[in-house]
Order: structure tokens, then C-alpha cells, then sequence
């Protein structure tokens, strides 16, 4: 696991991914402090959700394609590699420069160094990029893609302008309740229910991804 964790690093560097993503924080950060004071507490959380949640579902399905195209998969489906650490290591990896990425947004973009919207970042990343390895394995280019992106997106936005409870029950809900703590009251049982709920979708997304990826990409689709 820990060589497989360096592999993908390794990857994710070469191809500029990590470099991009990183980039795209600093950039936000940068947007951020050209906004008002009075404002900051609408835009930090956006593009907190953007950079591990939207951003990362997008850049774990266009590596997974540069996987395809070089037939990194073909030689993984008949090695002994359980397809498990595949996918948790590609998870976790995402996971810990989305730490980074929302550490750059928070401290040079508001100045602010909170624990719950760092917290949500992690989990949020965990949650979106195994949503996207689950996705994407079904598709065999980033243009297929382009329209599943499009989709999460638009869901994943629509608990920031409505808070009916069908909406409360999407991961991006409670990853805005972690991103939103820094700029108003949370009490602790909301802040452990949003946690709750976003290692239960980390928990649902790790068992669609693994199947997904065992039952398509295992065929050669």
C-alpha cells in the first residue's frame, strides 16, 4: 500500500495534476482576497466545495483516463494488486493535497485556520473522488465524462441556495455545514452529524467505486 501511495504521487506530479490542483487553490485564494471583508463568508465555503469536492471528482476521472490510455489498467487487472488498494490509495492521495489545496485557500485567501472546514475538506475529497473512480470507470474519455461533471456539479451546489432536508441528505450538505464553521455558530451536535454523514457517504462511495471498478474495468471495458 505505502509503494502504491508513492506510484500514485509520483503520477499525479508528472502528469501536473497535483501541481494544477494546487495552482487552482492558490488562484481561489487570490479571487477570495479581491472580495469585501462582509463577503467572505459566501465565497470561502464555494470554493472550498469546489476544490475538493467539484474540482477533485474532476481531476481523479481525468487520471483515471490517462490510466486507461497508457493501459496502466490492462496490466493492473491481471496483477496481484487488490483492486481495494487501487482505489483507497488513489483516494487518500487526493485527499491529503485537497488538505493542502484548502489550507492554501483558507489561510492566504480569508486568513483563517480552523480545524471543522480543514476536517470537511479531507472527507469531502474522500467522498468525491470515489465518487468520481466509481464514474468514470464506466466511460472511456474525459469528453464522456464532461457531462457527469456537469451534473454532480449542479447537484452538488443546490444545498448552498436551498436547505430543504431532501437536499440535507447530499454530501456536499454537511461538507457546507464543516466549511461554514468558521464564519457562524455550530453547535457540536451539527458539527458531529455532518461528520457522520460524510464518512457514510465515504463508506457508500468506497463500495460503489471498489464494484464498479471490479465489474468494468476487471472485464476490460
Amino acid at each position: 500500500m505505502n509503494g502504491l501511495l508513492k506510484v500514485e504521487l509520483k503520477v499525479g506530479v508528472r502528469s501536473w495534476v497535483y501541481p494544477l490542483y494546487l495552482g487552482l487553490a492558490l488562484a481561489y485564494a487570490l479571487m477570495i482576497r479581491a472580495f469585501p471583508q462582509e463577503y467572505r463568508h459566501l465565497i470561502v465555503p464555494i470554493f472550498l466545495l469546489m476544490e475538493p469536492g467539484i474540482v477533485g471528482f474532476t481531476f481523479v476521472g481525468a487520471i483515471l483516463f490517462m490510466e486507461k490510455r497508457d493501459n496502466v489498467i490492462s496490466a493492473l487487472a491481471v496483477s496481484p494488486l487488490k483492486w481495494r488498494d487501487y482505489v483507497l490509495s488513489k483516494a487518500l492521495i487526493m485527499a491529503l493535497v485537497s488538505l493542502v489545496a484548502s489550507f492554501v485557500i483558507l489561510g492566504v485567501g480569508a486568513g483563517i485556520y480552523s480545524e471543522l472546514p480543514l476536517l470537511g475538506a479531507f472527507l469531502t475529497s474522500l467522498v468525491y473522488t470515489l465518487l468520481g473512480i466509481a464514474v468514470a470507470s464506466r466511460y472511456r474519455s474525459l469528453d464522456e465524462y464532461f457531462v457527469p461533471i456537469l451534473v454532480v456539479s449542479g447537484i452538488s451546489f443546490l444545498p448552498f441556495l436551498y436547505s430543504v432536508w431532501p437536499l440535507k441528505l447530499l454530501p456536499s450538505y454537511p461538507a457546507l455545514v464543516l466549511f461554514k464553521a468558521p464564519f457562524q455558530r455550530t453547535s457540536m451536535k451539527t458539527v458531529l452529524l455532518s461528520v457522520t454523514g460524510l464518512m457514510v457517504w465515504a463508506i457508500f462511495s468506497y463500495n460503489l467505486a471498489l464494484r464498479r471498478c471490479q465489474s468494468e474495468i476487471n472485464h476490460g471495458t
